[in-house]
């Protein structure tokens, strides 16, 4: 499973291959497009030409920093 530093939250891939957040109803899928949709949201994401990534509807990116923390920013 993955644990991301800071958050009580974990994840684990599922056998039909959708990705599962352990405490949250949502679960996410890599679409055709290469884009992520998460289950019972209106936000899709994708990762840029320089590493970040943007969810589509949001002003806000993030990417993974050096130490494997995730920093988001406008």
């Amino acid at each position: 499973m993955t644990s991301v530093i800071g958050s009580p939250y974990r994840e684990k891939v599922d056998l039909d291959g959708m990705t599962s957040v352990i405490g949250s109803p949502y679960r996410e899928k890599v679409d055709l497009d290469g884009m992520t949709s998460v289950i019972g949201s209106p936000y899709r994401e994708k990762v840029d030409l320089d590493g970040m990534t943007s969810v589509i509807g949001s002003p806000y990116r993030e990417k993974v920093d050096l130490d494997g923390l995730r920093t988001a920013e406008k």
